[in-house]
């Protein structure tokens, strides 16, 4: 799908999504041509980016439009409403829009209900605290991200020292990598 809604409140998280998918579809060489991004104290940034989203991506790869901080999804005036459903259909494959909102979208709305029908909808909010098997499984993904191994003991006690903040779990995970200097051995 060429159309990616990412909300919550685990900015971090978000970051780190939005660059994953930024270096899947852009060719580096051709990253200032093909990515745009709308910040939403634009007047009409919503118009703007569904306009650049249909232009073809210049060069190698493909093109990226992102509408930062967005209420898409909470509020949505009757113009742009009708310009989604102009446009949503008809995006190029080698064309993604990307809406990124703290917000959680509100399913009651015609331009939620249509979103759902096109875009892809990701949440980015922080575990729950007393959710310990889901903070284990954090650490563990980190830990598999960064290239380090951890033993059962370790991973619960890195759970239960950095709580559900990412970004410090990975800033810890990290300090790891570079501690154990490119061991092969778990971490005990």
């Amino acid at each position: 799908m060429p159309i990616y809604i990412y909300w919550g409140e685990d900015d971090f998280a978000m970051e780190k999504a939005v660059t994953l998918l930024r270096d899947r579809i852009l060719d580096p060489l051709w990253t200032s041509f093909n990515y745009t991004t709308f910040l939403p104290d634009q007047g009409d940034c919503v118009i703007q980016a569904l306009n650049q989203v249909m232009t073809p991506s210049f060069g190698a790869g493909g093109r990226l439009v992102w509408l930062i901080n967005s209420n898409l999804c909470q509020n949505c005036p009757e113009n742009i409403f009708s310009e989604l459903k102009r446009t949503l259909p008809v995006i190029p494959e080698s064309s993604f829009l990307l809406v990124t909102s703290p917000n959680k979208p509100d399913e009651r709305l015609k331009s939620t209900k249509l979103l759902k029908q096109f875009a892809d909808f990701r949440e980015f909010s922080p575990i729950p605290p007393w959710k310990t098997e889901l903070l284990v499984q954090a650490v563990n993904q980190a830990a598999q991200d960064i290239g380090i191994k951890l033993t059962p003991q370790v991973a619960e006690t890195l759970a239960e020292s950095i709580g559900n903040d990412s970004r410090l779990l990975y800033t810890e995970i990290e300090k790891l990598r570079l501690y154990l200097a490119s061991s092969n051995i778990p971490l005990t």
